[in-house]
């Protein structure tokens, strides 16, 4: 049984801390090397939720060390969920920090890479929309501010629940498989 810890001494909250200085890093690394398009390159998407999932089943693999038979599905859950909260919420501090404190301009180069993006998403995707609804995003895009704080945190919780979508997933694997009872499917023994 694991001592009653404080939420912020938890490894889940450690690990988070930890994935979320490696994306503020990674983004002000992308940016001193003026290579700021790539923070919105689906290669940047994937590897930063790769990076996210590694936090998620380190947290998780050590607190089933700590917790034992008692990490169950539920706790594995929160241990995913506290990660992702923590690492995004940096993720997005970092953003703050460069688009406020470091290079206000760098909100206008954020706004020509998405336009510049979506134009070619128009082009790949043919005439799948019309004209004024590809407008329209146009529109939306130019009149967005992507630095501003209420964008970023606004957008806060999407980061969490888009990644979070895998965290059941990712909460059986790290679980603790003493939990799984003689009909559990995932383990191939049916009990009839």
């Amino acid at each position: 049984m694991m001592p009653a810890l404080p939420i912020w001494k938890r490894p889940a909250v450690f690990h988070g801390f930890l994935t979320g200085a490696v994306l503020f890093m990674v983004k002000f690394t992308l940016y001193t090397l003026e290579h700021w398009e790539i923070r919105f390159a689906p290669t940047y998407q994937f590897g930063s939720f790769a990076l996210l999932m590694l936090g998620v089943v380190w947290a998780g693999t050590t607190e089933r060390k700590m917790w034992g038979a008692e990490f169950k599905y539920a706790k594995a859950l929160l241990s995913g969920l506290l990660v992702l909260t923590v690492a995004t919420f940096l993720s997005v501090c970092s953003e703050l920090v460069l688009y406020n404190l470091v290079d206000t301009s760098l909100n206008a180069q954020t706004k020509s890479i998405l336009l510049e993006s979506t134009a070619k998403g128009f082009e790949a995707f043919g005439n799948a929309l019309d004209d004024a609804t590809k407008d329209e995003i146009m529109g939306a895009i130019e009149k967005s501010n992507p630095g501003s704080p209420s964008e970023l945190l606004a957008g806060w919780p999407m980061q969490i629940l888009l990644n979070g979508l895998f965290l059941f997933v990712f909460a059986l694997w790290t679980r603790s498989k003493e939990d799984a009872s003689q009909s559990d499917w995932l383990s191939g023994n049916n009990a009839s």
